[in-house]
């Protein structure tokens, strides 16, 4: 079973997030070329342009839930996203700490099954300045499963959390997320089969310089559907298209302001 990371190892690998993209410089023929290793037990399932268009989505939910949850605890929250990463169901269950907390989201149009975990001391953390406590996230407990009047008050604000995740996708697809259930241990969260390939995007929520990892997983079977309707199709070739249209335009900037020698042959006959 995978080792499971703490805190101060998960903080050391995020800041050497960016410094090396894995890629090598070998010798081909006498020729330095860039080489990028690939693993094919980990295909790249989603392309550039399907992974921007998910990014920009959740740029939307992170600015409206850190709003929400600044308004509400009193506190400047910052959410940002870290990464998004594919793993397969059982790669994912089992880099996460136990207890946590774990809330299974009921998608419709189409129909699917997601996942919203976030740290017990984040929720815990929440529930306290709910009720006017004064403790600060960094000694907030971490230790111990959430109670059930706890998942009661939590309730309230991962109905929001999950009206703004259905906001941000509304304006690509009539997409409605609700709470379906809750889950300590992640190995009673079963949502798809276990050799499954997912989606999961990583987001850093940021209280007083404190921060912490709140990961949204979402069925690539689900992903897929959703970039197939016409509303996704339809953006990405908007994209493209303003893509070559600036590329374009440059190129041919380019073109006009460089000097050459220009010779015609005729033929002969």
């Amino acid at each position: 079973m995978p080792k499971i990371l703490s805190q101060e190892e998960i903080d050391a690998l995020l800041k050497n997030v960016g410094q090396d993209d894995g890629s090598s410089l070998d010798v081909i023929e006498g020729v330095e070329k860039k080489v990028t290793p690939y693993d094919f037990s980990h295909p790249q399932l989603l392309s550039k342009e399907q992974e921007r268009m998910i990014e920009n989505i959740h740029e939307n939910f992170c600015r409206s839930f850190s709003v929400y949850l600044s308004a509400q605890l009193r506190l400047l929250v910052e959410i940002r996203q870290l990464a998004i990463e594919q793993f397969t169901y059982s790669e994912f269950v089992t880099s996460l700490a136990s207890p946590t907390c774990l809330y299974i989201i009921d998608f419709n149009k189409p129909g699917g099954r997601g996942l919203l975990e976030m740290s017990s001391k984040l929720t815990i953390f929440i529930v306290e300045k709910l009720f006017g406590g004064q403790t600060t996230f960094q000694d907030a407990s971490d230790e111990r499963e959430v109670t059930h009047i706890e998942q009661k008050v939590m309730q309230r604000v991962i109905d929001r959390c999950l009206h703004e995740l259905s906001k941000a996708w509304v304006s690509e697809n009539d997409i409605n997320m609700k709470m379906g259930s809750f889950e300590s241990n992640p190995d009673y969260a079963q949502i798809v089969s276990s050799s499954e390939p997912v989606v999961v995007l990583s987001l850093e929520v940021v209280i007083h310089g404190n921060k912490t990892i709140l990961n949204i997983c979402y069925p690539y079977n689900w992903i897929s559907k959703v970039m197939m309707a016409e509303e996704f199709t339809d953006q990405m070739n908007e994209e493209l298209s303003e893509v070559n249209s600036i590329e374009t335009e440059s190129i041919a900037n380019t073109l006009h302001k460089t000097d050459t020698h220009l010779s015609a042959i005729l033929g002969k006959v």
